[in-house]
């Protein structure tokens, strides 16, 4: 018996689910809630610097928000020498990764520190490694708000009218790339897993439909059928590890198979900065 797309239409997450889901933010590509924190004295500065800013700008990526904090304590030190600044951005480090189990932040900090120590190295004059320190963390965080309009430019190339997109969960990255599309004129629909257990799917369906883009959530396990009736796949990228390879949510392995096997292009909207220290999958 045939089925289409509607037929797989799962059903819909209980509303307080969704609710929750859609007033928080959202670290490890949709799983992770960061509680609201204001300027609660008894929350370390770079903790509530952190989690402050992504709740002020939901789009803003963990991992940008990390190295930010982490700027920021440079900012604001009272250390007056190298050793004494390494000690509290070492201290600022840890903190950051017990708040947020994202592995962005976790590559963020790892990348951050080893910048850090190389400048440090270059340049061993406190005043002028601190400056050079502050200067690159700030340029990193603006060429990151850039980023995703320059792999927007890059899909331009591949999302054409017409298509069918299928993706996996919520990605900030992906849906830049969708709405760009969508602003361009063209038309296309978009087929979303639910991704369970967090549902984070539905957070990405309701985004795209109040951007007026047609859109169908389907459960997980039906990947490899609906996989026939799409014409490309674009997931999103928690970590590029060192031998190339990238880390997402469960079920993108699965969804990367199916589309080879049937022979679908499958496209990884990824930013630089999610570059990670691993080497392979499967040192997680």
């Amino acid at each position: 018996m045939e089925m289409s797309l509607d037929d797989l239409k799962p059903s819909p997450l209980p509303k307080r689910h969704l609710e929750l889901r859609s007033s928080m933010t959202r670290s490890r590509s949709g799983s992770d809630p960061v509680p609201v924190v204001t300027d609660d004295p008894s929350v370390p500065a770079v903790v509530r610097n952190f989690k402050n800013w992504t709740l002020e700008d939901p789009e803003i990526a963990a991992a940008v928000a990390a190295v930010r904090a982490l700027t920021t304590v440079i900012k604001t030190t009272q250390g007056s020498t190298l050793q004494e600044v390494l000690h509290e951005l070492e201290l600022a480090t840890k903190l950051l990764k017990e708040c947020s189990s994202a592995l962005s932040v976790e590559s963020a900090c790892a990348l951050f520190t080893r910048f850090v120590t190389r400048t440090t190295l270059e340049t061993p004059h406190f005043e002028e490694c601190t400056r050079r320190l502050i200067e690159r963390g700030d340029q990193y965080t603006q060429q990151a708000m850039l980023g995703r309009d320059k792999i927007g430019k890059f899909a331009d190339t591949f999302i054409r009218d017409g298509l069918t997109v299928l993706t996996h969960g919520f990605s900030r990255v992906v849906l830049a790339v969708l709405e760009r599309a969508h602003r361009q004129g063209k038309h296309f629909s978009v087929v979303v897993t639910e991704s369970r257990p967090d549902g984070s799917g539905y957070v990405a369906a309701h985004r795209l439909q109040a951007a007026s883009i047609p859109v169908q959530v389907v459960v997980d396990a039906a990947v490899a059928h609906v996989m026939d009736q799409v014409d490309l796949v674009l997931v999103g990228s928690e970590g590029i590890v060192e031998n190339g390879g990238i880390i997402n949510k469960v079920g993108t392995y699965q969804m990367a198979l199916v589309a080879s096997a049937l022979n679908k292009p499958f496209y990884v909207a990824a930013e630089a900065r999610c570059a990670s220290h691993l080497r392979a999958p499967v040192d997680i």
